[in-house]
């Protein structure tokens, strides 16, 4: 049975969408991951097993395909986790359809903890630019990241968790949007207020993403 579950990826400093595809089919089992992901990724094929088994659900011994759309731009991180999981849990139709819209995010520790990652503020805010009427699934310990932007983001602490929202046995939290004004190290001034010079902000806005220095002269 094929399943569709809806994620995101950075492609720099910018979050592009990515579909996680997944096929269960009869056949020798094995679990094949397609659509150019990394190392930590590939990965991501045994820490799922087990957060599927520890989570008291079933692993399919069957043939799993999981493709990650679109299949020529490099996926890296463990965020991938969740959504892969969830796939494989409703292509073996363990859980039921997903309601609406959701982005889901979120790395798997063994016993099925959904544990925080890097980057979940530019993705929120692509989604608030992109995807205003859908909702993303986040780990709760990236909270104050997500409520740096109005967006609706839930929060979720583990598999167990998101298969109890699905089956509407349980609502997940929402973050609460912050007061960017309060924030320590928040500014009065920021790159809004200068006009053009947009290769110089550019540059600075890699620097700074990437944790190097720059020298503008």
């Amino acid at each position: 049975m094929f399943a569709l579950v809806h994620s995101l990826t950075l492609n720099g400093i910018e979050a592009v969408p990515v579909q996680v595809e997944v096929d269960v089919q009869n056949g020798l089992p094995c679990f094949e991951l397609v659509g150019l992901p990394s190392a930590s990724i590939r990965e991501a094929k045994e820490r799922v097993r087990s957060a599927i088994k520890n989570s008291g659900f079933e692993f399919p011994l069957q043939r799993i395909t999981v493709n990650l759309a679109p299949a020529d731009l490099r996926k890296e991180g463990s965020h991938l986790d969740l959504p892969i999981a969830l796939g494989i849990l409703l292509a073996s139709r363990q859980v039921s359809a997903l309601p609406g819209e959701l982005f889901w995010i979120g790395e798997l520790s063994l016993e099925g903890t959904i544990k925080g990652v890097p980057g979940v503020l530019p993705m929120i805010m692509a989604l608030s630019r992109n995807f205003p009427r859908a909702k993303a699934i986040i780990p709760a310990a990236n909270q104050a990241e997500a409520s740096l932007v109005d967006y609706p983001s839930l929060m979720a602490q583990s598999l167990k968790d998101v298969v109890s929202f699905l089956d509407g046995e349980l609502d997940l939290l929402k973050t609460e949007v912050a007061n960017v004004s309060v924030l320590p190290g928040a500014y009065q001034e920021d790159f809004s207020d200068i006009k053009g010079q947009a290769s110089a902000k550019r540059a600075i806005e890699v620097a700074v993403a990437g944790g190097h220095n720059i020298l503008i002269l």
